[in-house]
């Protein structure tokens, strides 16, 4: 029995149809969920890094507000200038420095906020100092050294440096800011946090600055025409020693290799020794001095 074409063109088209029905409802009823919900997971986890990304750099700003608010000034703007103050005048007084004064304007405040009726929020009070002082350049390098290890939350705005008596003094003038946090752990006291932000730790790293005296060049000259290497001998151990001559009154100091002398001018170092001799280190430059020679006639021939 065949079936009529008819028939056949029917069942045709029925599952043709049958086909895209089935197509559209996997695509709308499955692929599509599918899609979104993919979609959605994306998004979802887009949102979820972003918050943890916000959560850390919420805990980091946390962190470092914390660590300013141990570096503050007191957050009492009176104590906090007045005691700010008596340090200042005693880390001058520490480096003996000499007609030291100290004068401070009143705290600024400054604020944040106050948008659409709300109050400004205070963030912080500034405070500015000025400091004058005298002393040589090796107090001076002394105080600076101490300003700079003190962890206070503090900066040098401008400094000056006024030579005088031949370079050997100089006027000492410092612009200061200071910064007190409303939320500072202390209400009177001033930290006792010490900065990390010096380049070397040690202050015997910081005397090349007075070593070399870029406002006295003719007292230098004379420091050294006053330094003669006087004679060289061997001590009960058959160390090799330099005898030499320094000042006016010809004071000796006997130095070993490896061993500095003692002057305000320069760094002079003994590096090695010989019969006549010797190899010396001036502010890092290897120099040549025979017996009876001064300084100055030994850094006419530079060494090796």
């Amino acid at each position: 029995m065949s079936i009529p074409r008819n028939r056949l063109l029917l069942i045709a088209l029925g599952l043709v149809g049958l086909f895209f029905v089935g197509d559209w409802a996997f695509r709308t009823f499955y692929e599509e969920p599918a899609r979104e919900r993919e979609r959605t997971k994306d998004r979802l986890t887009k949102s979820l890094d972003e918050a943890r990304l916000e959560l850390d750099e919420a805990m980091n700003v946390g962190e470092q507000l914390e660590q300013l608010e141990q570096k503050s000034l007191p957050w009492d703007a009176e104590m906090a200038r007045a005691r700010y103050q008596d340090w200042l005048l005693q880390l001058a007084k520490d480096a003996k420095l000499t007609n030291t004064s100290v004068d401070s304007g009143e705290p600024v405040a400054v604020t944040a906020g106050g948008r659409r009726g709300k109050r400004p929020m205070e963030m912080y009070k500034r405070f500015t100092f000025s400091l004058n002082s005298r002393g040589d350049l090796t107090q001076v390098t002394k105080f600076l050294y101490d300003f700079y290890r003190a962890g206070h939350l503090h900066k040098i705005r401008t400094m000056s440096l006024n030579p005088s008596g031949q370079g050997q003094q100089v006027g000492l003038s410092l612009s200061i800011e200071a910064l007190a946090l409303p939320n500072a752990d202390r209400e009177t006291e001033l930290t006792t946090v010490v900065s990390e932000q010096l380049a070397m730790a040690d202050m015997r790293d910081y005397q090349m600055i007075a070593q070399r005296n870029f406002f006295s060049s003719s007292g230098t000259a004379s420091a050294w025409k006053q330094i003669q290497l006087s004679a060289i001998t061997s001590d009960v151990h058959g160390t090799a020693e330099a005898w030499f001559a320094v000042g006016p009154e010809r004071k000796t100091q006997i130095l070993q290799p490896g061993q500095t002398l003692t002057i305000s001018a320069s760094e002079v170092r003994v590096v090695s020794l010989d019969d006549r001799t010797a190899t010396i280190s001036i502010d890092g430059r290897l120099h040549q001095i025979a017996i009876g020679q001064n300084l100055t006639e030994a850094v006419a021939v530079p060494g090796e």
